[in-house]
């Protein structure tokens, strides 16, 4: 009987091997041979001839001891004589063991040998024995190692396994496809990476790493179903003599050459599930504190998730269009619901928001791509958080993986890590990674935020040319000063990138201004000693750069364009609802977008900064004895009330009359912004074209985004350090604002808080409101949640 295909797989008796021996096993007309250590007669064999073939295919078993140096010859030599086979299409060298765990000064000499024989030596002998037989193929025949990323050198800090005996077989056996590949003129030698599976050898490596066996992260059938899709694709060409995992994604062989890429590996090296076990906790199995609602009027439809698996639709009572009637397509849906409330919204032309500028790259990159894989991730993480209450889930995760180990094959390729989509890339593995800081107790080590400074140092000033590049450099610029800020690190980019000729949106101004504070908190914090200066020298200098950086910010403040300035709303023309939920003293400032107020805001924040350390030393320069210009303190006492009194205004345009969870299609009171003033703004959507912004365009991006814009000005106000300065009483900048302001700011972040659902017990990175909303977690215990975890909290662990 003639087969159109033939294909021999070693070890096939369990895990991998199987999966691939069933699979093939199930196409029409293909001969699949399994060859194991059992042999024919055995009941492993019966087992496998018992599986499930396609119309014309079959199942022979053979017997094949890898440890043995002549079992390939043996088996080669069987399949010619009893089942008269004269080709081999595909050849997979699937046997392997892994039987040492620990450090190189205890793996004994036997151990390695052992290693060596059956993952290296076997795989070769394979070859040799085979290689008539696939020549004979009519095909392009194709020889299959299944190998390991612990044999990649280039991966050795992504994979930091004492597993010397293993790692060395494998990284044999890599070498060894290198040199087969450059020898063969047909065949096709390809070396795989199927995953960390959940297999007796990955439980294995699991329980050594100290893991569970539920935690290894890829299922059988997906490293299965993704070998396959690229031995089907693979040719002489494209993938022989390299490395590929199971989702088609090139590995390195070894470590990058010193230099960018190199740099840019290590800061994106700890994204493995080992690593982050190896390195303490990252992401905590629970959502946050258990609740205690003591309002006890949480919204039914709010108690149960939206999808817990494919049996479970959407509740009715969402009403959402996006979602009606439910395809239960997790990956599509969420994309839907990101793109409508996050991404494809009107927006003023001199803003830069990053997000505003991803849709139109997105749409040109490959389904698959990092690109595509890190979106999906963002996406399903930001539809669950509003769907289900919960992130971080199964199917974020994976693709936030797929999206990791795919930017890692573009860090490697010289044109690749130049691109725009590379950067966009980043961006939004870090978009994912600041969700998971305020909900999942990420401790962040700002590796993203690395990783996109060591790209804009590698592009450099001049790797940014086209109108859509500078926007992306600015808004990534952007990103890490702001993060830097907020969390007191250094400004790591180089003198180019910071020249002022770069900067031309009033976005972009504010960043170098945002730069010098930086520098000047970094001076604060290393005191006298470090900078050379004496005590009192070193009060004066910090005084002296403060009050030039206030200067500045009030500078730019009054050069903004007329399109920027907030617009105030007489209180009679609100809607009873927002007045009831909240509006400070009857002021109200509208803006041209949300965008416009965030940055007006964030100008804020950075005046309350540098008004903060001019009251510092200000203040202990009075302690010792030195006097200080007197116009000072009343500059602050008026400064101070009339930067929070705009916070204060501005907090109805961001949060309407919103005082619950509600979707951004629900229909909701916000102040009406004067048509004079959206005109002057001149609105375009995310390709540049110019459109009209419409309250409903507002309310959608309002409710998306709102709090999330308000509330780190407003914490960081609340957060800084004068307010509880040992020598002021009652603090040295709480004690100029008028009476019950403080409180109602505080309100104002619990209001925000039950919108939005943020913990008050979230991560050390994120503690705004832990410590922020003290009051309220005292007085309710540990912390103080609208919901209590749902159920799919808890089963998605353990699925």
């Amino acid at each position: 009987m003639s087969f159109a295909n033939t294909v021999l797989v070693t070890g096939s008796k369990s895990g991998i091997g199987k999966g691939l021996l069933s699979t093939y096993a199930a196409r029409p007309n293909t001969l699949a041979i399994a060859a194991i250590r059992d042999g024919p007669d055995s009941g492993a064999a019966r087992a496998l001839t018992s599986l499930p073939v396609g119309s014309g295919s079959k199942i022979v078993v053979a017997k094949y001891d890898a440890s043995s140096k002549t079992a390939a010859i043996e088996l080669v030599d069987h399949l010619k004589s009893v089942h008269n086979i004269t080709a081999l299409d595909v050849v997979v060298a699937n046997a392997g063991i892994l039987k040492h765990f620990g450090p190189a000064k205890e793996a004994s000499a036997e151990t390695i040998m052992e290693h060596l024989q059956v993952n290296t030596l076997a795989p070769i002998l394979l070859y040799q024995a085979t290689q008539e037989l696939l020549n004979a193929s009519k095909q392009t025949p194709k020889f299959f190692i299944i190998s390991s990323n612990i044999g990649s050198n280039g991966l050795q800090d992504s994979y930091p396994l004492p597993m010397i005996a293993y790692g060395m077989s494998k990284a044999a056996v890599n070498w060894a496809v290198s040199r087969i590949h450059r020898e063969e003129d047909r065949i096709a030698v390809v070396a795989m990476q199927p995953g960390w599976v959940q297999t007796a050898m990955g439980n294995t490596a699991a329980e050594f790493a100290g893991m569970k066996a539920e935690e290894v992260p890829v299922k059988l059938e997906d490293s299965v179903s993704g070998l396959i899709s690229v031995f089907d694709k693979a040719d002489k060409a494209t993938h022989s003599g390299k490395f590929w995992d199971q989702n088609g994604v090139q590995m390195p062989w070894k470590q990058q050459c010193p230099g960018y890429r190199d740099f840019f590996e290590a800061v994106h090296k700890d994204e493995t599930l080992l690593v982050s076990h190896k390195t303490g906790p990252k992401r905590h199995k629970r959502r946050y504190t258990p609740a205690r609602d003591v309002s006890g009027n949480a919204p039914s439809h709010l108690q149960s998730p939206s999808w817990a698996n494919d049996d479970v639709g959407h509740p009715n009572e969402y009403e959402l269009a996006l979602f009606t009637p439910p395809s239960r397509n997790v990956e599509m849906e969420s994309l839907c619901y990101f793109f409508t409330n996050y991404v494809n919204i009107p927006r003023d032309p001199s803003t830069n928001m990053f997000i505003e500028h991803i849709l139109p790259i997105y749409l040109n990159t490959a389904p698959h791509s990092a690109l595509a894989e890190a979106t999906n991730a963002v996406a399903i993480n930001i539809t669950s958080m509003w769907m289900t209450r919960y992130v971080d889930s199964y199917h974020a995760r994976e693709a936030y993986a797929k999206a990791v180990t795919g930017l890692k094959s573009l860090l490697q390729h010289p044109v690749e890590s130049k691109t725009d989509e590379t950067l966009v890339t980043v961006f939004m593995l870090e978009f994912y990674d600041s969700l998971n800081r305020r909900f999942v107790h990420l401790v962040d080590t700002g590796v993203h935020q690395q990783g996109a400074v060591a790209l804009l140092k590698h592009r450099g000033r001049d790797g940014f040319k086209t109108p859509l590049s500078q926007r992306l450099f600015n808004a990534m610029r952007s990103r890490h000063i702001n993060y830097a800020l907020q969390f007191g690190k250094k400004v790591e980019l180089d003198p180019e990138l910071l020249a002022d000729d770069t900067a031309v949106l009033p976005s972009a101004k504010l960043d170098l201004l945002n730069v010098q504070l930086a520098e000047l908190l970094e001076l604060s914090r290393d005191g006298p000693e470090a900078a050379g200066l004496s005590l009192a020298d070193f009060y004066k200098v910090i005084l002296e750069r403060a009050l030039d950086l206030e200067r500045k910010l009030q500078a730019w403040r009054d050069a903004l364009p007329q399109s920027w300035r907030p617009v105030s709303v007489p209180v009679s023309e609100l809607h009873q609802s927002i007045r009831d939920a909240g509006v400070y003293e009857d002021m109200c400032d509208v803006y041209s977008s949300l965008a416009v107020s965030h940055v007006n805001n964030a100008a804020r924040s950075s005046q309350i900064g540098t008004l903060r350390l001019i009251t510092i030393c200000s203040e202990r320069l009075k302690d010792i004895g030195i006097d200080v210009d007197p116009a000072i303190e009343p500059y602050i006492g008026f400064r101070i009330q009339e930067i929070v009194d705009r916070y204060c205004a501005s907090v109805p345009f961001h949060m309407g009359n919103r005082t619950t969870p509600s979707f951004p299609d629900e229909h909701r009171e916000y102040p009406h912004v004067p048509a004079e003033l959206r005109q002057m703004a001149a609105y375009v959507d995310p390709f540049g074209n110019e459109v009209e912004m419409t309250m409903d365009d507002h309310v959608r991006a309002a409710a998306a985004i709102g709090g999330w814009f308000i509330m780190l000005p407003l914490a960081g106000f609340l957060k800084a350090r004068a307010l509880h300065f040992s020598s002021s009483q009652p603090g040295s900048l709480l004690g100029k604002l008028r009476k019950g302001q403080t409180a109602w700011i505080r309100v104002q972040m619990e209001r925000v808080r039950k919108i939005y659902l943020f913990p008050t017990d979230g991560s050390p990175s994120e503690h705004d409101w832990k410590c922020i909303l003290k009051p309220f977690c005292d007085i309710q215990g540990d912390g103080h949640n609208l919901y209590a975890p749902l159920s799919f909290n808890q089963r998605i662990w353990t699925t």
